[in-house]
């Protein structure tokens, strides 16, 4: 642990230096704390350089609650059958439930999702998370506490050789009723940012707006067009998932077909 938190340490700095000891996101920029606190069994550490060396299947996902750890049941002792991993920081490890760099501790769909990728691929899997319930976009914007998480993931995952091999945004709840306008030039300054990294990779756009069992058209449009610009492409449209707890979250069947709906569009990007 002591190791750990030497490792992260410059990370933290950079990243939550403004966020109080008691914010709620805190499992974000410190999971290895937070989660470890949960009496969860602590995650197998594992060479980030040996991955790199594996030329593996790099997820990068990012957004709101229903890409984090904020779904289904509990599953803490759950592992993958194939070689999927996770990075953190300046650390890699078995993938295990609750992914680092999710909010909450729970599932999130992208360890299901790594899963159904190894085996369709016979590749190694990492998953490289990044994702704060309830976040406004503003807070994805430069300066914004979640912008630092995402950019500092990222670049961590490039210094060790796991650049991400695509990226997953899924958001949209917390700005269903903001200007349409406004949020899709804000998500486009972020993805701006990300490709100033030199990363290329395709970003696929969930279309992901059900709050409370209702449903956003004007946020689903928006979310289309962000995904017709060059370099993006179309997620699934999650909103036609009723395996909910709260019309919101998934439940454990929501998160199996979440992953299943997002392989199937990932596998036919890449020809999988």
């Amino acid at each position: 642990m002591v190791s750990l938190k030497l490792a992260t340490i410059a990370f933290l700095l950079s990243a939550s230096a403004s966020l109080a000891d008691d914010n709620p996101y805190k499992i974000v920029t410190t999971p290895d704390t937070y989660i470890e606190s949960m009496s969860i069994t602590s995650k197998e550490q594992v060479d980030c350089k040996w991955i790199a060396q594996r030329n593996p299947i790099v997820i990068f996902g990012t957004g709101q609650s229903l890409i984090g750890n904020s779904n289904g049941s509990v599953r803490w002792d759950q592992r993958t059958n194939r070689n999927v991993y996770e990075h953190w920081g300046t650390r890699c490890y078995k993938a295990s439930e609750p992914i680092y760099g999710g909010a909450d501790v729970h599932r999130s769909f992208i360890f299901r999702l790594a899963d159904l990728i190894s085996r369709g691929t016979n590749k190694d899997v990492v998953i490289n998370l990044a994702a704060v319930g309830g976040a406004d976009i503003s807070r994805f914007a430069p300066g914004g506490d979640v912008h630092r998480i995402v950019m500092e993931q990222l670049r961590n995952a490039q210094s060790v050789g796991l650049g991400p091999s695509f990226i997953l945004w899924e958001h949209g709840q917390a700005n269903v009723e903001s200007d349409q306008q406004q949020y899709k030039a804000a998500v486009e300054t972020l993805f701006r940012e990300i490709r100033g990294l030199g990363i290329s990779s395709p970003i696929f756009i969930a279309q992901d707006t059900m709050l409370s069992w209702q449903n956003y058209p004007k946020m689903r449009e928006t979310q289309q067009q962000l995904a017709s610009e060059p370099g993006n492409a179309l997620g699934p449209n999650i909103d036609f998932i009723r395996f909910r707890m709260d019309g919101t979250h998934m439940d454990d069947e929501g998160v199996d077909t979440q992953a299943a709906m997002w392989f199937q569009v990932i596998a036919e990007k890449f020809g999988w």
